[in-house]
């Protein structure tokens, strides 16, 4: 795997959006009473559609499925330790780093967000 791959993966994993995965929905429910209320549901969205890189792991459980999504945190880190963006900022080739950086992250949401 070169590095401008395993930096677009980076860049996802720091950047992608839980609402992306689920939806939350409401639904109106009678207890024994007939009393009317409403309760919340998380619903998975078009398997489809996810993109699987995304899921650091995905398991059934007694309760319905599992899953697990990336430390952002970490992927961010990760991406600005290889921009090495955590040093002296006043160095002008790392400054152009982090501008390319700026930019990769730009353009991959601008991506994502026009395939919806």
């Amino acid at each position: 795997m070169d590095v401008e791959r395993l930096l677009s993966i980076m860049v996802k994993r720091a950047t992608y959006n839980a609402k992306d995965f689920f939806k939350v929905s409401k639904i109106l429910l009678k207890d024994s009473k007939d009393k009317e209320y409403t309760q919340d549901i998380v619903e998975l969205n078009d398997w489809d559609k996810i993109d699987g890189a995304l899921i650091s792991e995905i398991q059934q459980t007694k309760n319905g499925i599992k899953i697990k999504l990336p430390d952002k945190d970490k992927s961010i880190e990760m991406i600005g330790r290889h921009f090495a963006m955590f040093v002296d900022r006043k160095d002008e080739s790392k400054q152009e780093d982090l501008t390319e950086i700026a930019k990769i992250l730009k353009e991959d949401v601008e991506l994502r967000n026009s395939e919806k």
